[in-house]
């Protein structure tokens, strides 16, 4: 009776191993892919910060363009108003 226990016992370690190996394989593929993933997700991610960025900037500078020209329109209807007014004080 007890001739089989070692064998027995020894044949269960051996498959303990086998299957703690096994997981140990899951666990270094998922890490793997967890890293892949990641690196896949930065690089999305700094695409998409570069974008917003550039369209940040065209967004400003549009702002920037409207602004001047408004000023300019401004400009412009004051200086025809003020000619209007003095052609027709003058008459």
């Amino acid at each position: 009776m007890n001739t089989d226990q070692p064998t027995t016992s020894s044949s269960a370690a051996t498959d303990v191993d086998i299957r703690a190996k096994e997981l140990m394989a899951q666990v270094e593929e998922t890490n793997r892919r967890i890293a892949e993933t990641n690196k896949d997700s930065r690089e999305h991610t700094d695409a998409l910060e570069a974008q917003v960025d550039e369209s940040v900037d065209t967004v400003e500078k549009l702002s920037a363009d409207l602004d001047r020209a408004e000023k300019e329109a401004g400009d412009e209807l004051d200086t025809h108003m003020l000619q209007q007014a003095e052609d027709l004080a003058s008459e």
